[in-house]
């Protein structure tokens, strides 16, 4: 196709230039010398003709091809003047439909209120129920809300380490094994810590993360008094030995007693008399006599204890841990004619409910005479009113009935000290630690 268009081009480029070469031949011809022979003249005319006839070709068919379209734009401008109607009416019947979708937009509008569900968001004031937050002490207390024992009494059910590591026994200063008893002086709080398992008292100062070791083979309790004078009950030698001031230098407690100890497994210290659980005796001692526990049954026999505290007037309050119960013995009662059971089963018999105790080890009392007592085997500590009327209902305050090693449960306590605030401090010997349960109301 490329070459018949080339070929075109040059024939009609090349009658072109004839034509001019002709014109320029009529034109200059007085100026130009006569061909040299016929036969070249007769060349030059064919070609003129030629040309002649295409140039001739093109203007005829020119012509008419212009009427033809003027004709075509004449009928095509006369048809559109005689329809301006039909086109005003389509563009009069497209516009409804244009507007159509513009019809839709207040329904879209009406939805707009339904973002104003976002109201809905005033719903945020249930997040005010964080005060709910404020229930932490309910569920952190075990005790009964109001009055308890004639006052409003709390307790935080939430225990705070306060000595040695959750779990890990261990023989650094930060760490205990087996604490047994403990005690807190009554000016600043300070722990002193019968750390059994390593054959030390540990005083532990308040907030402190670790202590200070005084060595005493087996101690199974100790007590301090108002000057900070120890007391220590000496498992192993059966003695009681005596720190003054805290001092790491001991003597034994006592001299002159008429019979000597065994198995000395608790001491308390009131109105100058040294209390003492001699285990192997099965008896209370006091001052070096017995005073307790020729009896018979779970009153009269002491069959193990590891606790016990006095009152002013000398009565005790003994944890017979075998016989499950707390004994009420009156300072005038002699060692055989037995005491009261104050807490626990009259029985004897072991038990889980609020009137039972399951191996209790030791007891301690606050001003007005409430017992606060160690049921070991039900990992919890027992709260007995005495004031303004003595009951045997227990009431749990520490500890959930369940061994465990979390803030909230104990695992084998064995003893227990108050504060002067009625903060409870348990040895909680399974877990080697010491737990502070907080009064709170």
């Amino acid at each position: 196709m490329k070459s018949i268009l080339r070929s075109h081009w040059d024939v009609k480029s090349e009658s072109t230039n004839q034509i001019n070469t002709s014109w320029t031949k009529k034109n200059d011809e007085p100026n130009k010398q006569a061909p040299e022979g016929g036969k070249q003249n007769k060349s030059s005319d064919k070609r003129y003709h030629r040309a002649g006839f295409y140039f001739k070709s093109c203007l005829y068919g020119a012509v008419p091809g212009m009427l033809v379209a003027g004709i075509v734009l004449a009928i095509a401008i006369t048809f559109w003047m005689s329809s301006p109607q039909q086109t005003s009416t389509d563009v009069s019947t497209t516009n409804p439909t244009r507007a159509q979708p513009s019809t839709t937009v207040p329904t879209v509008v009406t939805t707009v209120p339904t973002v104003t569900t976002v109201p809905t968001a005033t719903t945020v004031p249930t997040v005010t129920t964080v005060p709910t937050a404020t229930t932490v002490p309910t569920v952190a207390t075990t005790s009964a809300t109001g009055s308890v024992c004639g006052v409003n009494m709390q307790w935080n059910a939430t225990g705070v380490t306060v000595a040695g590591v959750t779990g890990t026994s261990g023989s650094s200063l930060n760490q205990l094994s087996s604490p047994m008893g403990v005690s807190v002086f009554p000016n600043d709080s300070t722990l002193y810590i019968a750390d059994m398992g390593n054959n030390r008292i540990m005083q532990w100062p308040m907030s402190a993360v670790s202590g200070f070791a005084i060595s005493v083979p087996r101690p199974y309790d100790v007590f301090v008094d108002s000057v900070r004078n120890l007391y220590v009950a000496d498992y192993s030698s059966a003695q009681i030995k005596f720190f003054p001031n805290a001092s790491t230098t001991s003597s034994v407690a006592f001299t002159g007693w008429g019979s000597s100890l065994d198995k000395p497994s608790c001491v308390h210290v009131k109105n100058k008399y040294i209390f003492v659980c001699d285990n192997g005796r099965n008896a209370i001692i006091r001052n070096g006599s017995k005073v307790a526990g020729s009896g018979n049954g779970p009153t009269g026999e002491i069959k193990e204890s590891y606790g016990l505290v006095a009152d002013d007037n000398n009565t005790m309050y003994i944890a017979n841990t075998d016989h499950h119960v707390i004994v009420k013995w009156l300072a005038s009662s002699s060692a055989s004619s037995g005491g009261t059971v104050v807490a626990g089963s009259a029985a004897g018999t072991a038990g889980s409910t609020s009137t039972s105790l399951n191996t209790p080890t030791s007891v301690t009392r606050d001003s007005q005479g409430n017992l606060y007592v160690v049921d070991q085997r039900n990992h919890r500590i027992q709260l007995f009113c005495q004031y303004p009327t003595p009951t045997t209902i227990g009431i749990t305050i520490a500890g959930t009935g369940s061994a465990g090693s979390t803030s909230t449960t104990l695992s084998s306590p064995t003893n227990i000290a108050l504060d002067s605030s009625l903060n409870v401090y348990v040895s909680d010997t399974g877990n080697h630690r010491v737990q502070m349960f907080q009064r709170i109301a």
